[in-house]
């Protein structure tokens, strides 16, 4: 049963009916991903070390070549830091604190279960000039040990 469609409009003589708009409108393509290409990397995802890292081995290899028994890179045991040893580091290179810092933790990152050996063994902490300038604590031992997690 097909009935007729009422239209107000009649339909006039010799005029089309026009398309709806979103017949008109062609859909938009749709963008494949580009394919990641090594040079859109980051430096990091690349292993190109930044300036920093750069800047901060360097001044790491000043100090294991003045100061060798508080730096060493040949896997000898380092002796316990003193507290704010950065600061004399700073003091003494004419660099800036966050370098320093750095700096201390690349060195940490390569070396830092040595460095948490002699903390466990307990003793002096020393300074540059190799002068002890105090005692690593009971709670600095066993931090260094695991035992305790850090607040």
């Amino acid at each position: 049963m097909n009935r007729p469609i009422l239209s107000l409009k009649r339909p006039r003589p010799g005029v089309q009916k026009l398309a709806p708009k979103s017949a008109l409108i062609a859909p938009k393509p749709t963008k494949a991903p580009k394919p990641s290409r090594p040079e859109q990397l980051s430096k990091k995802a690349r292993g190109i070390p930044s300036h920093k890292d750069i800047r901060a081995a360097s001044l790491l290899d000043t100090l294991s070549m003045h100061h060798p028994h508080l730096f060493p890179m040949d896997g000898s045991p380092p002796r316990p830091w003193a507290i704010g040893i950065h600061l004399e580091v700073k003091a003494k290179y004419h660099e800036s604190k966050t370098l320093c810092c750095h700096a201390l933790r690349l060195w940490q990152r390569q070396y830092g279960h040595l460095y948490r050996a002699a903390l466990r063994q307990g003793g002096a902490r020393y300074n540059l000039l190799l002068d002890p300038v105090g005692e690593v604590t009971a709670a600095q031992q066993a931090l260094a040990g695991g035992e305790i997690k850090q607040t």
